[in-house]
C-alpha cells in the first residue's frame, strides 16, 4: 500500500480467503487491485488453493493476475496443478511469453461466454495441450 506522500508500505499476506478479507480490511481500506503480480510461489501443492482464494479475494472483476512459473527438479508442483485451480476458482488465461524457461501467465476472471464453455468441456483440451 502507499500513502499520500508516495510511501510505500510492505505488509505480510498470509494466503486463504479469511487472511486475504482481513488483510483488504486492515491495509488496504477494502480497495481490491487491478494487477497482481506473483513470482516463484508455489513449491507444494497444498498451499495452491489458498493463494487462488487470495487472487480471488484480491482481483477486481476487471483486473489481471501475472504468475511466473519456473519448472524445478526438487519441486513437484507442476504448473497444470496451477492452472487447473485457477480455472475451477472461475479464471481464464493465456501463455504470455515464456523466457529462459520462466513462463508467464496471464488470469483473467471468466466472461459469461468463458463459463458456458467450459460447461462444453471446451477448456480440458487446452489444458492438456496446453501442459504437456
Amino acid at each position: 500500500s502507499s500513502d499520500r506522500n508516495g510511501s510505500i508500505h510492505c505488509h505480510q499476506l498470509l494466503w486463504g480467503r479469511q487472511n486475504t478479507i482481513n488483510f483488504l480490511s486492515r491495509h488496504c481500506s477494502n480497495q481490491q487491485f487491478d494487477v497482481l503480480l506473483a513470482s516463484d510461489v508455489v513449491y507444494v501443492a497444498d498451499i495452491i488453493r489458498p493463494l487462488m482464494e487470495s487472487v480471488q479475494t484480491l482481483l477486481r472483476r476487471d483486473g489481471t493476475f501475472l504468475f511466473a512459473y519456473c519448472s524445478r527438479r526438487n519441486v513437484p508442483v507442476k504448473v497444470d496443478l496451477v492452472v487447473s485451480a485457477a480455472i475451477e476458482a472461475g479464471f481464464a488465461y493465456d501463455n504470455v511469453e515464456e523466457v529462459d524457461g520462466i513462463q508467464i501467465y496471464e488470469f483473467r476472471w471468466k466472461t459469461n461466454e468463458e463459463k458456458d464453455n467450459k460447461d462444453e468441456g471446451d477448456n480440458g483440451d487446452q489444458i492438456e495441450s496446453f501442459c504437456k
